[in-house]
């Protein structure tokens, strides 16, 4: 996890498992956007030092650690932007290490996963 690479991946689906092909990837973002009652799955790396990836309303804590991939997958049921922190000592910058994430209905989460496909395929990214 470097700087704010909370999320590195994020999937999820209202009937429980992640399906294959409904994926957001997301690296080094301060935020992140998910549906409420959806699993998500966060896949966490780091390519420096031991981080901690922590969302104190998730009451979930999971270490980073270089060349060791971490994950963690949470069910989310209520709407809100939570703030995420990395609650390990890890730098001069540890301290901006901050990250949210926002959950949101499953209608609107679909309506921004559908604008931000636009965007990429206008602008011609591949990301």
């Amino acid at each position: 996890m470097t700087t704010d690479d909370a999320a590195r991946g994020v999937r999820g689906d209202p009937g429980g498992s992640p399906p294959r092909g409904n994926r957001v990837r997301v690296t080094r973002a301060t935020g992140v956007t998910v549906a409420v009652v959806l699993l998500v799955r966060f896949n966490l790396t780091s390519e420096d030092v031991v981080h901690a990836f922590w969302i104190p309303e998730f009451l979930f804590k999971r270490d980073v650690i270089p060349g060791h991939p971490n994950h963690f997958e949470v069910k989310l049921t209520q709407t809100g932007t939570f703030t995420g922190h990395c609650s390990e000592l890890c730098g001069l910058y540890h301290s901006k290490m901050l990250f949210t994430v926002k959950v949101v209905t499953p209608q609107q989460f679909q309506a921004d996963m559908a604008a931000a496909q636009a965007a990429q395929q206008s602008s011609g990214s591949t990301q």
